[in-house]
């Protein structure tokens, strides 16, 4: 019975893929470096440092891309207002 409670649902499974193309949508509006020490900061819980070196960039490169992307997406979304399932551009 235990293993029934843990299986998402269909219901579940769609709220899941909708707020994934969202995310994918969001990333899209940035470089592809940016997009890069987003994903491996945030959604990986990289360091700075482990990205700079798997990039070859310094660590203060790296915490500008970051700062710069993320203002992006936090300017975009105060403008836009968007929602999942709505689209981003």
């Amino acid at each position: 019975m235990e293993r029934l409670e843990t299986i998402a649902g269909p219901a579940d499974t769609a709220a899941q893929a909708e707020e994934l193309l969202f995310l994918a949508e969001l990333l899209s509006l940035l470089t592809a470096e940016q997009q890069k020490i987003i994903k491996a900061t945030i959604l990986q819980a990289a360091t700075e440092t482990e990205v700079a070196r798997r990039m070859g960039l310094s660590q203060p490169a790296v915490y500008r891309l970051k700062k710069r992307g993320l203002k992006r997406l936090r300017q975009y979304l105060l403008r836009n207002n968007p929602t999942p399932g709505r689209g981003c551009r």
